[in-house]
């Protein structure tokens, strides 16, 4: 059984003088065969593939659920051989051998293999018969079918069997044909009896055929589907180290009302040729319900913690780590913290961390472990916050820093930093957030930024606000005004957010969220903010498409070619229904710096910080100037040359034709 959730995504973000693309078909072509390890609540996972419009699960027969839009539930049909006659002789052995391949699912049956080969379409299955067997007759293959779709019974005729659930076709098991060494066809013909399939190849045919014998018909999803299965919940990280331009992006889509299956998908950027399936959850002995990625740098690994619903009220926070030197689909590590665990966050490790750290609810608090991401270890489990309803962690951290954490205690938001043995610094009350909900937060080192929802005003709105605070280990934060990004009605939405700091500048941040109209449409938001936490930059994510937008998310993706990068998302409505787009959200290009003309010191423009808005750090390192000494500041569009020998600056030029002039002393550095 699962249990439905309200819609939450988190995506990769946008730019609009960024690269751009759809990652790839993300959803446009069938997952690998693979299986996962059990779950000590929910069992055995089996062997599944998933595709935009199907999955499947394959074990002593296989189980085909065509997606279905608005289902409550998910319904499939369930084969199992039951026969396989020549005339009276019955040919089904009792043991059979499973084959598995990315693409194949087999059974051996000694002279009998029954395959099922995964299309983009749906599930072709085949049966092949090696050698001749002995005896003549009809070849007559049934199977038992399992389903709550609703079929005519149909007697022996070539032609396909429609299946429909209430009322509505909902999958078709094809029209067979059988075909031998030679090449040689015919049709075979297919019967229903409510109970079982039975393909019917006649005699003559069979004692002609030069074996091996193949029957063959196809399960696919055939209704017409303007739209594939909707996103509800994403996440994205990025590999940090200069140059490298990996993205992992995961996401949350709804297979039905109770069945929520769980992606992850490597990609590099600009956007990438290639990508890869890096993790998958489709399985319906659960659902998985929520995603949140992080990067272990120092381990070389990704980390992707998300929770699984049971049903019966049962769910459990899981995390699993892929090392970045795989490409192959659910080869990282799965660990297990306790059942009854939900809403799992993450702290990630940037450099030569190895370190994660996981929050997870449990009854009504808010739990904390330390994930060994060298060893893939979980540390002890650890009190953080009595009484918690919402956390969040900063998603990154350098080596020998802490992560910060911001906590909803139902009154207010508190913070407080913790070390990577799990050492918890006191909780500091957040001023002025009564009634805040929804806290994300990312920074490094003292430096973070929080967001949060609130309500209140004159006219009732509900506002996505940001506050700029530096919080030092045994030291209660400094903050700094509270900025207003959104303001919206209250019949209106604010969706969930994602930020993330850039550890380069070490003075922005960017956020993606998106605003739900009363109406039920999407808009898709992108803000850059600065060290105060302004906006600097805003992206509009309908406006970049041409099409409705949501779900964004955003991730830091070190320095690349054209400098600090973040990377993005977000989900398309519209013409690319429920597809998901990938972009660079990059900085502007930098002005050129050039020297002109002599001066009376030398200057170094920026001082190693860009001069991108919102930098904290961009100043005038001078040299030849005695420290205390009053100096000119002067702006200008336009170079010019001016003698200021007049004003007792012998041997001096001023070198722009100024529109702004400013008066400063030179400081000790």
């Amino acid at each position: 059984m699962k249990t439905s959730l309200p819609l939450a995504i988190a995506l990769v973000l946008a730019a609009p003088a960024a690269t751009q693309g759809a990652l790839d078909a993300a959803f446009r072509r069938p997952l690998p065969i693979h299986t996962q390890p059990d779950d000590p609540a929910g069992g055995s996972y089996g062997y599944w593939t998933a595709a935009a419009d199907f999955k499947a699960r394959f074990d002593d027969g296989f189980t085909f659920y065509p997606w279905l839009p608005g289902a409550l539930e998910t319904r499939g049909l369930r084969w199992q051989t039951s026969s396989v006659r020549l005339g009276a002789q019955e040919l089904l052995p009792a043991a059979c051998e499973v084959r598995v391949q990315p693409e194949r699912y087999e059974l051996g049956r000694g002279n009998l293999t029954e395959r099922y080969d995964v299309r983009a379409e749906g599930i072709e299955q085949s049966f092949c018969l090696a050698e001749r067997p002995a005896g003549d007759g009809d070849l007559v293959i049934e199977g038992k079918v399992t389903t709550a779709f609703t079929a005519a019974h149909v007697t022996a005729r070539h032609g396909a069997i429609d299946f429909a659930s209430d009322g509505a076709l909902a999958m078709r098991y094809g029209a067979a044909i059988a075909f031998d060494r030679e090449g040689h066809r015919a049709d075979v013909a297919t019967s229903f009896d409510g109970e079982h399939i039975r393909l019917h190849v006649q005699a003559a045919f069979v004692a002609a055929a030069t074996f091996p014998l193949t029957i063959d018909p196809l399960s696919s999803n055939v209704a017409l589907r303007l739209s594939t299965q909707p996103n509800v919940a994403t996440s994205m990280t990025c590999a940090t180290a200069p140059l490298v331009e990996r993205v992992i992006l995961a996401v949350v889509r709804e297979f039905s009302a109770t069945d929520l299956d769980a992606y992850a998908f490597l990609s590099g950027e600009n956007p990438a040729p290639t990508m890869f399936d890096l993790f998958s959850d489709v399985t319906t002995s659960w659902s998985t319900t929520t995603v949140e990625l992080a990067e272990v740098s120092g381990a070389n690994r990704w980390a992707l913690a998300f929770e699984r619903d049971f049903g019966g009220g049962v769910t459990g926070a899981r995390v699993y780590l892929h090392s970045f030197s795989s490409t192959a689909l659910n080869t990282g590590t799965t660990l297990f913290p306790a059942t009854n665990t939900r809403a799992p966050r993450l702290g990630g490790a940037l450099g030569a961390g190895t370190k994660l750290l996981l929050l997870y609810g449990s009854g009504a608090d808010c739990m904390q472990q330390i994930v060994d991401g060298q060893n893939l270890t979980l540390g002890a489990v650890q009190l953080h916050q009595a009484g918690a309803s919402e956390w969040a962690a900063s998603r990154g951290k350098s080596p020998g820093q802490r992560w910060c954490v911001a906590i909803n205690d139902g009154a207010a938001i508190r913070v407080r930093l913790v070390d990577d043995a799990g050492g918890l610094d006191a909780s500091h009350v957040f001023p002025d957030t009564n009634g805040a909900t929804g806290p994300e937060l990312d920074g490094n080192g003292v430096r973070f930024l929080l967001t949060y929802t609130q309500t209140g005003g004159t006219i009732v709105t509900r506002r996505l606000q940001a506050r700029r605070f530096d919080m030092s280990f045994g030291g209660a934060p400094t903050v700094q005004p509270v900025r207003t990004l959104a303001s919206v009605p209250l019949l209106t939405g604010i969706g969930r957010r994602q930020i993330a700091y850039d550890f380069q500048t070490t003075s922005h941040w960017v956020l993606g969220f998106h605003l739900r109209s009363a109406l039920g449409s999407f808009q898709g938001k992108l803000l850059r903010l600065g060290f105060t936490g302004a906006v600097t930059e805003s992206v509009d994510c309908n406006a970049v498409e041409g099409i409705e937008t949501l779900l964004p998310c955003v991730a830091y993706n070190g320095v690349q070619a054209t400098g600090s990068s973040f990377s993005a998302g977000y989900a398309a409505l519209g013409a690319l229904q429920n597809e998901l787009l990938h972009r660079r959200f990059d900085y502007s290009p930098q002005a050129g710096v050039s020297f002109y003309g002599t001066s009376c010191a030398t200057v170094t423009l920026g001082d190693g910080h860009p001069p991108y808005a919102g930098s904290q750090f961009y100043r005038l390192n001078l040299g030849g100037v005695a420290p205390g000494s009053i100096c000119l500041h002067a702006v200008g569009v336009s170079p010019a040359s001016v003698d200021l020998t007049p004003i007792g600056m012998t041997s001096c030029n001023l070198l722009v034709d100024a529109v702004l002039t400013t008066g400063v002393i030179a400081d000790a550095t």
